[in-house]
């Protein structure tokens, strides 16, 4: 009888699944991304990372020579897992996998803490500060961006140059090379007060015994004072102070306290006081 109208049957030949794969590391920190290398790709095959059916790069296409797949942000749970490279022949659409499979290890982040020996974070100028690194192996601390100790195991961080507002970080580094900076710290430096004088009076004072004799301080400060004889802080704490026998003889200085932090500021110049008898 006559013959059927012809079939002409095409095989396309599967995409080469010898190829060799080579990842930039066997291991990885949750949320960082690996380069895998195809050598000797085939040009019209585009290949692409799986983890079993779930795509873990964008399709690239081969050129006859070696390629390189940058994969997709790898993360936890699910440590480790096997990557594979799938060869599609871009004119067929027939794929194969590689054979040459790839165990990755998802490392978790270390939990890097900051921590710092002033309770409220609001220091007077000057005032020197530790800042603490936890969680990691090695530490690296940064004031508003900018390194200023480390990288190294050294995890303390001390400092009695910042300004307002200055914002410390610290980037720790565990054990399998994984980083996390910290959240900031924002310090508040107060200022500190000015230098005051005392009276109008010039050295020595002298009255006669009996007579009450006032030292004030030329400032006025908006939280209190500090009054020293002889480099001795006296415990008067006001504007002024009154002597009245010669046991009061001495140096006098007087300094100016301020702020939340009870900032003191330099102290004044010398007033010698002597009470001599009348």
């Amino acid at each position: 009888g006559p013959h059927s109208a012809a079939q002409v049957v095409v095989i396309n030949d599967e995409p080469n699944a010898g190829l060799v794969v080579t990842p930039s590391a066997t291991s990885v920190c949750d949320g960082s991304v690996l380069s895998f290398t195809v050598g000797l790709s085939q040009a019209g095959v585009n290949y692409e990372l799986f983890d079993g059916a779930t795509s873990m790069s964008a399709v690239v296409g081969g050129n006859g020579a070696s390629i390189v797949l940058t994969s997709n942000a790898f993360s936890l749970p699910g440590s480790p897992v096997t990557i594979k490279v799938v060869a599609t022949n871009a004119s067929s659409g027939c794929s194969v996998d590689l054979s040459d499979t790839e165990s990755i290890t998802i490392n978790a982040l270390p939990v890097v803490t900051l921590t710092d020996s002033d309770a409220d974070d609001i220091i007077c100028a000057g005032s020197s500060v530790t800042f603490t690194g936890g969680g990691a192996s090695t530490y690296q601390f940064y004031v508003n961006g900018l390194s200023v100790q480390g990288p190294g195991a050294l995890a303390t961080y001390v400092t009695s140059s910042l300004l307002n507002g200055d914002v410390v970080t610290v980037r720790g580094v565990d054990g399998s090379g994984c980083a996390v900076t910290s959240a900031g710290t924002t310090i508040t430096v107060e200022p500190l007060p000015a230098t005051p004088a005392i009276g109008g009076n010039t050295s020595p004072v002298c009255d006669a015994a009996g007579v009450d004799m006032t030292l004030t301080s030329s400032l006025v400060s908006t939280g209190s004072y500090v009054w020293y004889k002889n480099g001795v802080a006296t415990g008067d704490v006001g504007a002024s102070i009154t002597l009245s026998s010669s046991a009061d003889n001495g140096s006098y200085r007087v300094s100016l306290v301020e702020g939340v932090s009870l900032c003191e500021g330099p102290q004044s110049a010398a007033q010698v006081v002597v009470i001599g008898p009348g």
